[in-house]
C-alpha cells in the first residue's frame, strides 16, 4: 500500500518542532521520493498548535484552538491532511455560515486553515493548499459609530451602579479599549505626572501589541485615589458584561461601550488636540514607544492633560453622582460649542418631563433624546 494511503490512527507524536519534519521532507525531496507523510487532520492540528504560537499572543492562540476544535475538528478531524480538498474548505465555509457567525469570523477561519495548510506543505504533510480559490464573505462595511451625547453620559453617571460609572467615566476620559480597561491597575497610573500607562504585556496584550501613555484628567485622578483595591475594575470582563447588558436592558439604554472610544476622539479634536497625538493616545500608531511619547514626559504632559480637560468637561465633583456636571466644549478660537448641563438631583423640581429611570428631562431633550418614555 502507497505511503500516502496509510491510515493515520496512531498516537499523537510527542510535538518537539516543525524543523525536524521539514528536514525529513528535504530528505526525501532529495531522494526523488513523491510521496507525503500521511497524518490525520487532529494529530496535525495539535502539532501546528504546539508550535506556530510560540511568539503568538495568548489571546490569538485561544481564538484558534476554539476555532480549531469547535469548527474544523467535527468536519475534517479524522481526514488525512493532504486528502483534504476544497469540497471540505467549503462545507466548513457553508457550516459557519449556517450558524449565523460574521463574514469577518469566517473570513479569519479560513485564513486560520489557509495558515495551517501552507504549513503543511512546508513540512511534507500536504502538496496543496485547498483553501486556494475557496471564495471568502465579503466583509461587511461597519455600521458607523456615532459619539454618545452629553445627555447619554449624564444618563449612566444618574442611574447606573458604581462600577458601570466607574468604566464608563474612565473609558469616556482616556478612549481606551474596553478590554484594556480591565488589564488597568492602580499602579499604571502616574498621579504625580497625570498620565496612565496602557501596557502590553503577555496576557495583557493592546491591538498593536504596543504599550501607550494618555493624559487623564483631574476626576480620574481623584477616582483613582479612591479605589481600595489595586485592580481599576475589581471584576472580571465577564462579569461585568453580564451587569452591562443587565443594566442596559432594564433601562432601555441602547448605546455601546466602544462607542465611548469614538466619543473621545471626537472631543479631543474639538478642544484642539493634533490628530496625530489623538491617534497616539488611542493606539493607532504603529511607531517606536520611546519615539512615541519622548516628546510628551514630563514637558508637554501639562499642557495636554489642560487640553484633555477642557475636552472632557467633567470637573472632580463628578464622581459624586447629584454634584456632577458637564462644562461647555470650547473651541480653539474661544467659542463655545454647549451649554453647561447638570445631572438633576432627585428632590430638584424642575418643570419637564420624569421618565422612570431616567430622570428629569426638559420639552427638548425628551424630544431629542432616546430616553423618552415608554
Amino acid at each position: 500500500m502507497a505511503l500516502g494511503r496509510r491510515i493515520a490512527s496512531r498516537a499523537v507524536r510527542s510535538p518537539t518542532s516543525f524543523e525536524e519534519w521539514k528536514e525529513e521532507a528535504l530528505e526525501r525531496r532529495r531522494a526523488g521520493l513523491q510521496t507525503l507523510e500521511p497524518i490525520s487532520f487532529r494529530e496535525y492540528a495539535e502539532l501546528f498548535l504546539a508550535n506556530h504560537f510560540r511568539e503568538k499572543s495568548a489571546r490569538y492562540f485561544k481564538s484558534s484552538y476554539y476555532c480549531i476544535h469547535s469548527y474544523f475538528m467535527p468536519l475534517i478531524g479524522e481526514k488525512l491532511v493532504h486528502e483534504i480538498d476544497q469540497s471540505d474548505i467549503v462545507a466548513i465555509r457553508n457550516d459557519l455560515r449556517g450558524k449565523g457567525h460574521a463574514p469577518k469570523s469566517i473570513r479569519n477561519c479560513l485564513g486560520l486553515l489557509f495558515t495551517m495548510f501552507r504549513k503543511a506543505i512546508d513540512n511534507g504533510f500536504a502538496s496543496r493548499n485547498p483553501v486556494e480559490g475557496v471564495e471568502r464573505p465579503r466583509n461587511v462595511t461597519r455600521t458607523e459609530q456615532q459619539p454618545w451625547t452629553d445627555e447619554d453620559f449624564l444618563f449612566i453617571m444618574r442611574n447606573a451602579p458604581e462600577d458601570i460609572r466607574r468604566a464608563v467615566l474612565v473609558l469616556y476620559s482616556t478612549g481606551m479599549r474596553r478590554g484594556e480597561l480591565f488589564h488597568l491597575e492602580k499602579n499604571d497610573f502616574d498621579l504625580m505626572n497625570g498620565f496612565v500607562r496602557i501596557k502590553s504585556v503577555e496576557g495583557k496584550t493592546t491591538n498593536t501589541y504596543k504599550a501607550r501613555i494618555v493624559p487623564i484628567t483631574d476626576a480620574v485622578m481623584k477616582l483613582v485615589v479612591q479605589i481600595p483595591g489595586p485592580s481599576i475594575m475589581g471584576v472580571t470582563e465577564k462579569a461585568f458584561e453580564h451587569r452591562w447588558l443587565y443594566f442596559k436592558k432594564t433601562r432601555q439604554f441602547e448605546r455601546r461601550l466602544h462607542e465611548l472610544r469614538h466619543t473621545f476622539i471626537s472631543r479631543m479634536l474639538k478642544s484642539g488636540v493634533d490628530k496625530k497625538t489623538v491617534m497616539e493616545w488611542v493606539g493607532h500608531e504603529t511607531s517606536e514607544i520611546t519615539d512615541r511619547y519622548s516628546h510628551m514626559i514630563p514637558e508637554r504632559m501639562e499642557d495636554y492633560r489642560t487640553k484633555v480637560n477642557r475636552g472632557v468637561g467633567v470637573d472632580e465633583n463628578f464622581i459624586n453622582g447629584s454634584e456632577a456636571s458637564i462644562t461647555p466644549l470650547w473651541r480653539p478660537n474661544g467659542d463655545h460649542f454647549s451649554e453647561p448641563k447638570k445631572i438633576p438631583s432627585q428632590s430638584e423640581d424642575l418643570e419637564g418631563t420624569f421618565c422612570s429611570g431616567g430622570g428629569i428631562r426638559t420639552h427638548d431633550q425628551v424630544i431629542n433624546s432616546h430616553l423618552l418614555c415608554r
